[in-house]
């Protein structure tokens, strides 16, 4: 049975029972009265101007102005006003003023901005066009180089000036890693170094993945995946059917139809059972066995057994928006899970050893980033409605900090 208690709050808005503290992905932290709050991006409603920023304790930290919003990112969000795009600070004042029809954040301080006919250009901090719009897509520079696409099937790399450092003349490239970069030229693949010097390929026998990834790359041969190292060397050889690609020293891999756990000498750490798997987070995965999904560490042993089931749930858009509701990674230690009860779905979050945190009871939610979480309580006079869905911010103890249940507490 699910409770909802009152939970006495401070003067200043937060749950006297907890604080949400701590930097996020996709939120910011900034200091406030000497502790870190976490900028959520918050929409309060339908029509134009309806987005803004809550803070970690529930208030409103940026009120609602925009017309779309982004996360906080290294200290700065993209949003738009009138279809026009810009970049606020947590203060919510623009940095650089909305003008651009599209905007995103490639790192290092800079945006890849589009102009009126759909180039893209780079803008830094203080709103100055670094490289003229003139690229069908740009990505993030590592070490002052960047991969462009000038035409369709034209790929290059340029300098932060914009200047070509290489003929675009390649179907597809990548950035560099470990001081390689991935091509594709038509039928062939492979990898250069700085010094756009082959050090792969160009070759059909093998077919590369697009990225090193800890010092080792996968490549198909004869229909069987293998991983090889920077040198060139085979250091595992080609007996899988797919893998995930390395990560903190392991790396799923597809045997026939079944997902199992390799270290880099090769061996195995789980053995091909998992019908489905995903990426560790936290130092857990989820995997899959028959229609249960349960959790196994890196040295493939499970934190708790299969017990949750994926559910089919309608997302309510057009044409059909029916998805499947897999187990979400761990953030802040709570995962997101799905449980069909009376043919309706509910989603909850579970700890580390696969027991409910917060339970399954709310209509969709989103990861914990920063201790807080955007869920959704149903609307119970238009409840059949995904979009009457509304929204509600709560802590990892389940504090319900803004929207639907204010002052309580879900458990």
């Amino acid at each position: 049975m699910v409770v909802i208690r009152k939970v006495l709050l401070e003067p200043d808005g937060r749950a006297a029972a907890g604080d949400s503290r701590g930097r996020a992905e996709g939120a910011t932290a900034c200091a406030a009265g000497g502790r870190s709050i976490t900028l959520v991006a918050w929409y309060f409603g339908r029509g134009k101007g309806r987005s803004g920023y809550l803070d970690s304790r529930g208030e409103i930290a940026i009120p609602p102005q925009f017309d779309n919003i982004s996360d906080f990112e290294d200290g700065t969000a993209v949003v738009s006003v009138g279809g026009k795009y810009g970049i606020i600070g947590t203060d919510g004042r623009f940095l650089v003023p909305p003008r651009f029809t599209d905007m995103f954040y490639t790192g290092d301080q800079l945006w890849c901005a589009a102009a009126e006919r759909g180039y893209v250009g780079l803008v830094n901090l203080a709103g100055e066009v670094v490289i003229p719009p003139k690229f069908q897509t740009v990505g993030g520079f590592t070490d002052g180089v960047a991969a462009a696409m000038v035409d369709e099937d034209a790929w290059g790399f340029i300098d932060r000036k914009g200047e070509l450092l290489i003929e675009p003349c390649y179907s597809f490239t990548r950035g560099f890693a470990h001081g390689l970069a991935y091509f594709k030229l038509g039928n062939v693949n492979g990898f250069f170094d700085r010094d756009f010097k082959m050090r792969f390929g160009p070759t059909r026998r093998r077919r590369f993945q697009t990225d090193f990834q800890e010092g080792v790359v996968g490549f198909w041969e004869g229909g069987r995946l293998g991983f090889m190292d920077t040198e060139g060397r085979v250091v595992i050889e080609p007996r899988f059917v797919a893998s995930g690609g390395f990560e903190g020293g392991v790396a799923w891999v597809r045997v026939g139809r079944l997902w199992g756990l390799i270290n880099k000498k090769g061996e195995f750490l789980a053995e091909p059972k998992f019908g489905d798997c995903e990426f560790f987070s936290e130092g857990l995965a989820w995997v899959r066995i028959g229609r249960l999904w349960g959790a196994i560490n890196k040295k493939g042993e499970y934190a708790f057994e299969p017990k949750f089931v994926s559910c089919i749930y309608d997302h309510g858009k057009k044409g059909g928006g029916r998805r499947v509701a897999k187990p979400s990674g761990f953030k802040g230690g709570l995962a997101r899970v799905a449980v069909k009860r009376q043919g309706e779905l509910r989603f909850g979050y579970v700890d580390r050893a696969g027991n409910f945190r917060l339970p399954p009871i709310f209509p969709h939610g989103g990861d914990f980033r920063g201790g807080v979480a955007r869920v959704f309580f149903p609307d119970t006079k238009r409840r059949h409605r995904y979009r009457y869905w509304m929204a509600s911010l709560v802590t990892e103890n389940g504090e319900v900090l803004y929207g639907p249940h204010k002052g309580e507490t879900v458990g």
